[in-house]
């Protein structure tokens, strides 16, 4: 990396890390005390379902450096556009887009595009401020620039996966377990986004087997995701994310075996998919 793109990342994790708490509407609801989890008591069966769902999720980052040495083409169409950051008022956007922007952030570090990497890494350590978790993000977001990590992409694959665990991690233990979901799902959703919208139907290929695979292992991890929003107690945060949900999991239910995955049901996968998660980055 140049010496101004260094200088200009270092800046940017500065100006997430010192900003101090992010100015709030006067009608906005989501202050500072509402970024912790309303409830009366622990939901052990939510963590319990938590902790399931993250041992058998994909690294999201692991996806997308699988993806770029498929030799597909970097397709920015893909992302979160950055400027959606700015409309995103409630804990649960903003918890959902993180963990959409962090599997962005991997898809264009894999590819290597610095440029892009200042622009997502600014809004990561935004939004991992804004729900509560900006230190973790950003002690290591530091680390990343302090040891020129960004001149590696996979020392800084490592250093975004373990930025993403941590942030996870603090969630969890800070009572905030429904910020943390929204974040696993918030991943989950964009990294099948991108694998399904690059496959788009397209016959098995040596090329494309590896993105078919990925599919194929994502049988039981929506079961997990499902059991995890449940165990939330029907939550209203989650109502329309189990309607969502629930029709991808109807579709990899009928999925039996690697060869039931047709063009046509990668097609309906894409479509649900794409439903889902347009309701989360308008």
């Amino acid at each position: 990396m140049n010496a101004k793109l260094f200088f200009i990342f270092l800046s940017v994790v500065a100006l997430a890390s010192c900003g101090g708490e992010p100015k709030t509407d006067p009608k906005d609801t989501d202050n500072k005390d509402s970024l912790k989890d309303t409830g009366t008591a622990i939901n052990e069966k939510a963590e319990f379902a938590f902790d399931l769902a993250v041992a058998n999720l994909p690294s999201p980052f692991g996806t997308m450096d699988m993806i770029s040495k498929t030799g597909m083409a970097f397709n920015k169409d893909l992302l979160n556009s950055f400027d959606n950051a700015k409309n995103y008022s409630s804990s649960k956007q903003k918890a959902l887009n993180f963990g959409i922007y962090n599997v962005d952030m991997g898809y264009v570090v894999s590819y290597n595009q610095k440029q892009e990497i200042m622009k997502y890494m600014a809004v990561n350590s935004k939004l991992a401020e804004e729900i509560g978790a900006g230190a973790m993000f950003n002690d290591i977001a530091s680390e990343a620039a302090l040891n020129k990590t960004m001149d590696n992409r996979d020392s800084l694959l490592a250093l975004l996966s373990k930025a993403y665990d941590a942030s996870d991690k603090y969630l969890r233990n800070n009572e905030r377990l429904v910020s943390a979901t929204h974040m696993l799902i918030g991943g989950w959703i964009e990294s099948n986004y991108i694998t399904l919208t690059l496959l788009n139907g397209a016959a098995k290929t040596k090329k494309n087997e590896i993105l078919y695979d990925k599919v194929w292992q994502q049988r039981s991890v929506i079961e997990d995701i499902m059991k995890l929003i449940a165990a939330h107690n029907n939550d209203g945060e989650f109502n329309d994310l189990n309607a969502g949900l629930g029709a991808i999991q109807t579709l990899f239910a009928e999925i039996k075996t690697q060869d039931d995955l047709t063009k046509e049901r990668l097609v309906a996968m894409k479509e649900k998919i794409t439903a889902v998660r347009s309701m989360i980055v308008k």
